[in-house]
């Protein structure tokens, strides 16, 4: 697994290279926080294509004509945005995305028929996900909805592509995910990266931090 000391070099070392966090707000920092975060693992982000599972809305009228924001101010695509400024291909979904964005997107839910490729992403972003509680279905419980999700990044996922889970902790557990540990990734087929904690990896705003890793494919003789 990847220290806590390299995560974090690492990070800083792809900030630096990619400019991307110079003179910007504060939740495009966190975006930028991201994507350095790929692109440490993969050694460079161009051109890796990466799904941005709920990637964001935008404003939209309500009410009086009132504009509000569906999420909140954090919730536009940032990441999508500043990856694909840097080189990158992202694919953002969200039942409330704005297809008109510059970047590949889809008005969907996870949770929804995807339709698209197995194997046909080099990365997948979960962030502030699983944190809000609106996003269990059907009653499901959180070990099953999150359990159904993973299978599907993992279908998704190219072999050695990375899940990158930030931000989708339960501060009142103090656990670095709202349910899944270390083994029942592993249990589901992942290489655990990295496992970090609350305040572990302060160049991510002191959020939780998962990295998982589709294994390669061993061809035997």
């Amino acid at each position: 697994m990847i220290s806590r000391e390299e995560m974090s070099a690492g990070i800083i070392s792809e900030i630096e290279r990619l400019d991307i966090i110079r003179s910007v707000g504060p939740y495009e920092a966190l975006a930028g926080g991201r994507i350095a975060i790929f692109s440490y693992l993969f050694g460079g982000i161009e051109g890796k294509r990466i799904l941005d599972i709920g990637c964001g809305g935008r404003k939209q009228e309500r009410g009086f004509g009132e504009p509000t924001m569906v999420y909140g101010e954090g919730y536009e695509p940032h990441f999508c945005r500043m990856a694909q400024r840097v080189g990158a291909y992202p694919v953002g979904i969200d039942p409330r995305v704005d297809t008109q964005e510059g970047f590949e997107s889809h008005r969907l839910s996870i949770f929804d028929e995807l339709g698209l490729p197995k194997e046909s992403f080099d990365g997948v972003l979960v962030s502030l996900f699983w944190s809000d509680s609106r996003v269990f279905r059907n009653g499901k419980s959180p070990r099953v909805s999150q359990t159904h999700v993973y299978r599907k990044i993992k279908d998704l996922l190219k072999p050695g592509g990375y899940s990158v889970n930030v931000g989708n902790g339960d501060r009142r557990s103090r656990e670095p995910n709202l349910v899944l540990s270390n083994n029942d990734f592993e249990a589901l087929g992942f290489d655990v990266v990295g496992y970090f904690g609350f305040n572990e990896i302060h160049l991510i705003g002191g959020e939780d931090l998962i990295v998982l890793r589709k294994p390669l494919v061993v061809e035997t003789l």
